[in-house]
């Protein structure tokens, strides 16, 4: 296993994405040798939720993606992805933060997310997720 002590991490508003006066969404990416192995995308929940962001309160940060490249996998990042996206959220002022996922609905409930039910998506199921801050 590659050790990754080297990480950091760096914030990046997607200018070409606000619909907002706020600075969101948010993109924090962990780098590793100068390289991006890894990011999550965060965005507060809408005037007008659809979907399972209707679940969320307003004053909730929904999690888009979560995403590490394959060979960085299972050594960490995902999980330090995942705590600085909720120090940020709880730092700016929301209680809660929320998810959906296809695949790592264990991951989430070893991290102490509440499962909040299910949603079709792409005939799937995502399950949804929320953790108070």
């Amino acid at each position: 296993m590659e050790s990754h002590t080297s990480i950091h991490f760096n914030w990046a508003t997607l200018l070409e994405s606000l619909h907002e006066p706020t600075p969101f969404p948010k993109l924090l990416v962990a780098v590793y040798n100068s390289k991006s192995i890894g990011m999550v995308l965060l965005h507060p929940n809408i005037d007008s939720p659809v979907g399972a962001m209707a679940l969320a309160d307003k004053n909730s940060i929904w999690v888009y993606r979560l995403s590490v490249i394959a060979e960085h996998q299972r050594q960490g990042v995902g999980r330090s992805l995942m705590e600085a996206a909720e120090s940020y959220t709880k730092s700016n002022g929301y209680s809660e933060i929320w998810l959906d996922t296809i695949q790592a609905s264990e991951y989430y409930k070893k991290r102490a997310y509440t499962y909040m039910g299910s949603a079709p998506y792409k005939n799937k199921q995502t399950q949804i997720f929320r953790k108070a801050l």
